[in-house]
């Protein structure tokens, strides 16, 4: 009687991976990718063809087939080979000539902010998305709730606010997005960065005192399992910065402290005790709420 029920439970597991994996397979046939840029359609991946010498960029598109290997995909391409050089402070890459590359990456599908994403990485790398080019209603996807979150005031990235809580000081429009830089009306030292009316792009917080920046060295430390880079003591014009860095992930987040050692009176009055700053970012979900909330109208504090 055991050996028919463990049977019918492999039966059952069986089942259910293949479900899973022919859905996987229907979703790679719709069209992925950045904007209106295709990259993965019909289970093929675009790829460049060659590199062109005149023009000095790699041109051409070719479609070369994905291979699934359960959670797995094998993905071919031809890229640019050449090399990188440090340049005014910027490192630019100088094309030379075109290589076959083979990347075999983990793969999923997700939702979030309403956009169907294909998340994917190289183990060890950092994760990378396409969204879903076309409407397909047969795509119904888990919400993306994996990544590392912190909150400061009850407040993370990703979050939706009623702009009755904020006090909006300043905006900068981009080519494709707004950002409202705005601070919480119950307590000011708490700075909110806004994309898409509503939605909490990153966040800060002044006023920290020693003790409480002590605890968040901790808390960062325990959540990202890493060490800070840290940054010692350094004037310049007449203040001394200190610095505690984490970047894993994409996550950003910094402990700045920033104390005034000059002499003139008005700057001494207005020194604060508890002078720490924290800054929270996250360049992952930053690219994907701007690649959600591009090519919205600017916006200007004096005119609507």
């Amino acid at each position: 009687m055991k050996t028919v029920f463990y049977l019918i439970t492999l039966i059952i597991i069986i089942s259910c991976r293949n479900a899973e994996a022919d859905k996987y397979d229907k979703y790679l046939t719709y069209k992925w990718g950045n904007d209106s840029l295709v990259v993965i359609e019909n289970g093929f991946f675009h790829s460049k063809t060659h590199y062109d010498s005149i023009l000095n960029k790699m041109v051409g598109d070719t479609l070369i087939p994905i291979k699934r290997i359960d959670s797995m995909l094998i993905i071919t391409q031809i890229v640019a080979k050449g090399k990188w050089e440090l340049i005014d402070d910027r490192h630019i890459f100088f094309p030379s000539s075109d290589t076959l590359i083979t990347d075999t990456v983990l793969f999923k599908f997700r939702n979030l902010f309403g956009s169907k994403l294909f998340l994917f990485n190289k183990k060890g790398e950092y994760l990378q998305f396409y969204t879903l080019l076309e409407k397909q209603n047969d795509v119904i996807l888990e919400n993306f709730d994996d990544r590392i979150k912190f909150e400061i005031k009850g407040f993370t990235i990703g979050d939706t606010i009623s702009r009755e809580l904020v006090e909006i000081e300043d905006i900068h429009n981009y080519e494709t997005y707004t950002i409202e830089k705005s601070v919480l009306k119950s307590n000011k030292n708490i700075e909110i960065d806004i994309i898409g009316d509503s939605i909490i792009y990153s966040i800060a917080q002044r006023e920290i005192s020693d003790s409480e920046a002590d605890d968040i060295k901790l808390v960062v430390k325990n959540k990202l399992s890493s060490e800070p880079e840290y940054i010692p003591k350094d004037i310049k014009d007449d203040y001394e910065f200190e610095y505690y860095y984490w970047n894993k992930f994409e996550i950003t987040i910094q402990l700045q402290k920033m104390t005034y050692k000059g002499n003139n009176f008005y700057s001494l009055l207005n020194t604060k005790v508890n002078n720490w700053a924290l800054y929270y970012s996250d360049r992952f979900i930053e690219n994907i709420l701007i690649n959600e909330f591009k090519n919205k109208t600017p916006k200007s504090l004096i005119v609507k």
